[in-house]
């Protein structure tokens, strides 16, 4: 669609978008890996991934390893012994169906949890991110998540995700950066 409306220039698109990935995840796959594709533009959409970082463990580690290496997430093969919760969330199809969810223990989610270190944290990430495609002549177009349904699990509230979304809006503000407002340009609507 691209090459086609943009009259004889070639455009070329790489998806580097992963389910389940937050601002830790991305900043390294652009350091490492896309700046190596000498990019002209990067779009990037971040939100309840990190947000959800908030409530897992006893306190919120500074490279995510309090969600991403808990049993949950970490893939039961590097655990040492198989998990149930792991095994569960591996599967697309279960974890499409909400299973891990349901039997994951509510002992290991702290929904009463102070947002606030997670979120100077998902700021220093996307402030990271700019200064890197900045010193690479990188555009950089943030994007705020859209959501139609806001009942949210993992203890991130609706609260929460307005406060990473308006996060976002503060950062490209500051950093000089493209925004688009996904949130309430197409968020309630099922369509998109």
């Amino acid at each position: 669609l691209l090459n086609a409306a943009a009259g004889g220039t070639r455009h070329e698109v790489l998806n580097a978008g992963a389910e389940s990935y937050s601002t830790a995840q991305s900043l390294i796959n652009i350091q490492f890996r896309l700046v190596e594709f000498d990019p002209d533009v990067i779009v990037l959409m971040h939100n309840v991934n990190d947000a959800s970082v908030n409530v897992f463990g006893d306190q919120v580690a500074p490279d995510y390893g309090n969600k991403y290496i808990s049993e949950f997430y970490l893939n039961p093969q590097l655990q040492g012994a198989l998990s149930l919760f792991g095994l569960l969330n591996q599967s697309r199809l279960l974890s499409g169906l909400g299973l891990p969810q349901l039997v994951m223990s509510r002992n290991a989610i702290d929904t009463e949890r102070d947002f606030a270190p997670g979120l100077a944290l998902f700021k220093r990430n996307l402030e990271h991110i700019a200064a890197i495609c900045k010193a690479r002549d990188i555009t950089l177009v943030l994007l705020s998540q859209p959501s139609v349904n806001e009942g949210f699990k993992y203890g991130v509230t609706v609260e929460h995700f307005k406060r990473y979304n308006d996060t976002i809006r503060a950062v490209a503000s500051a950093q000089g950066v493209a925004f688009v407002d996904m949130y309430n340009a197409m968020g309630h609507d099922e369509r998109f």
